[in-house]
């Protein structure tokens, strides 16, 4: 864009002199009819205004070329051409740039950034004044277009996916006092977010499309990892922290009096009893907390295991299962203990088929070999927590249920621009995410309306399982109550039923 850098050395030249500048021509390139082949005439000059990061603020006089035999596309618009310089760098209809979006957008949903925030940076770093409106209606527009820009990339993403050997499914949801759930399926080997919905409920009613869905764009997965109902919590150890020994030693002191008596010493030795065959089952399953400087997981791994280790887990539980059922009381008092261990025992019946089988065997393609399925669920449970840990550091309130009611489901394939493998499939680099954004609406132009149009629509879609945003409003407006006192005032209307019983017509007429 030499023309518009050479005309912002220009402004700046007539802005130091205190001359007025003048518009900048933004004239489209004079071809031919790309459907007659004839030539295009000029059908309007428009004033246009530009707010972009790579020029900053700037005035431009568009030209629009229209065909001179008047040919229409299949939409039966005008075939009209425009000043590629523009509708490159701005977005439809508006006179912000694509590369505002892009920052809003990441500033929003990766840096976790308030809209004061995100308007002071345009201000200091750019010298662009954006209302705090119109940060928030930028943000739900990137939402958009990174959802269009993810399913338009789909066959890539799909065919990487596939040079993997498959994917395996893992399937969670969220949401906050039982509104804004918002159910995440992600690749597990890759640590993409495939889809992301807003839901009404954790019903297999509301998510088993949403899971065709995914299957018919990524291909059938190799494995599905879905949560039992039971949230795993990490155990936190007090080692290397000083003033939570203290602390447990103060209490200890406090309670030594109480676990004198005999009540609570029953208590003790059952709680004893059943954390140390915790602790053995754990041990069997090698269910450790996860190193302080390990963050991720690479891609193809599935937290370190191996297929040798695996197959040591699976003898230990094997081992800890004979040995509970050699040390399960048969009778007597020892009713607890028999408790504890059937516990144990009846879990290991149930789920420990979905433990070992793990191992899924790559085609030759993939390079062969076997691969790991992680055996648990942290990975989207992992992604939830730093959405709200961000969206609490965003908002400053523990409760988040307005927030995820607001919050497009999009939103949630913005992580997926912080990994390098999926970055290079959808746009090259960051860099060119603005291009990428540009190159996809000229590609939809004349076939979807433009997101700054229809973002209200679509974009937010909210459902919970108490009542949506929208129905509240409507229930609690004036009008409504006007409508149901008036309802409850009124007298109830008189019904004759069209076939009445003998006796009853007899007693009417009576």
């Amino acid at each position: 864009m030499r023309w518009l850098s050479a005309a912002k050395q220009e402004w700046l030249r007539l802005l130091t002199h205190g001359l007025v500048l003048p518009p900048l021509p933004a004239e489209p390139d004079r071809g031919a009819c790309p459907q007659c082949s004839g030539p295009m005439v000029v059908q309007k000059s428009t004033p246009r205004q530009g707010r972009t990061l790579e020029h900053g603020r700037f005035d431009a006089r568009e030209t629009v070329l229209v065909c001179a035999a008047r040919c229409r596309t299949p939409s039966g618009s005008l075939v009209t051409r425009r000043a590629a310089c523009l509708s490159e760098r701005l977005l439809p209809r508006s006179a912000v740039g694509y590369d505002v979006l892009v920052f809003v957008g990441m500033q929003r949903f990766a840096e976790h950034r308030q809209r004061e925030e995100i308007k002071s940076a345009l201000w200091n770093r750019f010298g662009l004044d954006l209302s705090t409106g119109e940060v928030s209606r930028l943000a739900v527009i990137f939402t958009e277009y990174l959802r269009r820009l993810h399913e338009a990339h789909g066959p890539a993403l799909r065919a990487a996916l596939e040079r993997d050997g498959g994917w395996p499914m893992h399937i969670d949801a969220t949401g906050e006092d039982g509104r804004g759930t918002l159910l995440v399926v992600m690749a597990g080997w890759r640590h993409w977010v495939l889809g992301a919905w807003r839901i009404p409920t954790e019903r297999a009613d509301a998510i088993l499309p949403h899971l065709r869905d995914t299957v018919l764009r990524f291909g059938p997965p190799c494995a599905v990892m879905r949560d039992l109902g039971r949230a795993m919590r990490t155990a936190a150890q007090p080692a290397g922290r000083p003033q939570v020994i203290r602390t447990l030693d103060r209490l200890c002191a406090i309670l030594e009096p109480v676990a004198r008596e005999k009540a609570f010493a029953d208590l003790d030795r059952l709680l004893t009893y059943r954390v140390a065959l915790f602790e053995e089952l754990r041990t069997a399953l090698r269910l450790v907390p996860k190193p302080a400087g390990r963050r991720d997981t690479p891609v193809g791994g599935s937290g370190g295991t191996t297929p040798a280790e695996m197959e040591g887990i699976k003898s230990a539980v094997d081992r800890l299962a004979l040995s509970l059922h050699k040390r399960r009381p048969r009778r007597g008092p020892a009713q607890d203990a028999r408790q504890a261990i059937d516990l144990v025992l009846r879990h290991l019946e149930d789920h420990g088929a979905y433990l070992w089988d793990r191992a899924v065997q790559l085609p030759q393609k993939a390079g062969g070999g076997l691969r790991l399925v992680d055996r648990t669920n942290n990975l989207p449970e992992a992604f939830f927590h730093g959405i709200k840990h961000g969206e609490r550091r965003r908002s400053g309130r523990k409760g988040l249920a307005a927030d995820f009611e607001s919050r497009p489901a999009s939103a949630a394939l913005v992580p997926n621009l912080k990994r390098p493998d999926y970055v290079a499939i959808v746009c090259g680099t960051l860099d060119n995410l603005p291009q990428a954004f540009a190159k996809l609406y000229a590609g939809e132009r004349g076939r979807l309306p433009a997101p700054a149009d229809r973002h209200r629509g679509t974009a937010t879609i909210r459902a919970s399982a108490s009542k949506p945003r929208e129905d509240r409003m409507l229930v609690r407006s004036d009008a409504m109550s006007r409508a149901i006192m008036s309802a409850a005032r009124s007298r109830a209307p008189r019904t004759t039923p069209r076939h009445r019983h003998p006796s009853v017509a007899a007693f009417c007429q009576a």
